[in-house]
């Protein structure tokens, strides 16, 4: 774990234990990002902060966030910028509490969004289905803070918000493969996915079948 604009005093080197080739993912967070996180969960102010000098240490969570991010990237990042955002965060949070002296002073926040909040996020996200949303467009409409409204809005619906933006397309995807003709590939983009791949592997995971056995069944129980 290296900071930026830190002089390293240490040279890394790693050895495989397989004959397959290696892989590895560098994980880059902005400065600001940290900064602006630690003033908002810990309620004071920053200017530099310090991580700890780490370096050959296993952490499951960081690992977990690090494949995902990988994944995301091998498919050409389908999920949008929401996602990437949301893992931002949560990797944040994670480093400012494990890896800083900021960590003991994290508070987790005790009420969630009320239902006027969560209903105009709902609002806004039905309405703009179709476009690369973003953790920021969503946090405005409860106008909080992109971690506060990430940690609140989990903390209501049990959800994170890139969870509930993707199921709010599935269940459009599947209205719209109930009451209209329109092709696959039109619907994954009226319903915001990347393309007609990424709609039915979403959907797939989901639902349990793919879009076009859905509408097969659909079409075959409703007597068309």
């Amino acid at each position: 774990m290296l900071q930026s604009g830190e002089p390293t005093t240490y040279e890394l080197r790693w050895k495989g234990l397989s004959s397959t080739s290696t892989r590895t993912l560098h994980l880059q967070l902005d400065q600001d990002l940290l900064t602006r996180t630690a003033v908002e969960v810990a309620d004071a102010n920053f200017t530099r902060l310090t991580l700890m000098d780490n370096s050959g240490f296993q952490d499951p969570l960081l690992t977990q966030i690090g494949f995902a991010l990988w994944h995301e990237l091998e498919q050409h990042a389908p999920a949008g910028k929401l996602y990437a955002q949301t893992a931002s965060q949560m990797l944040a949070v994670h480093l400012l509490r494990h890896y800083t002296s900021v960590g003991e002073a994290i508070r987790v926040p005790s009420q969630g969004l009320t239902s006027a909040q969560l209903g105009r996020v709902t609002d806004f996200v039905r309405t703009h289905l179709g476009q690369n949303l973003s953790l920021e467009a969503l946090a405005q409409q409860g106008g909080f803070s992109p971690y506060h409204f990430a940690r609140l809005f989990r903390q209501t619906t049990g959800e994170s918000p890139h969870q509930f933006v993707l199921r709010q397309r599935i269940e459009h995807a599947q209205q719209l493969i109930q009451t209209s003709d329109m092709p696959l590939a039109q619907i994954a983009l009226e319903s915001g996915f990347a393309n007609q791949s990424h709609l039915t592997q979403t959907f797939k995971r989901y639902i349990g079948q793919t879009p076009h056995a859905f509408r097969q069944r659909f079409t075959i129980n409703a007597g068309f």
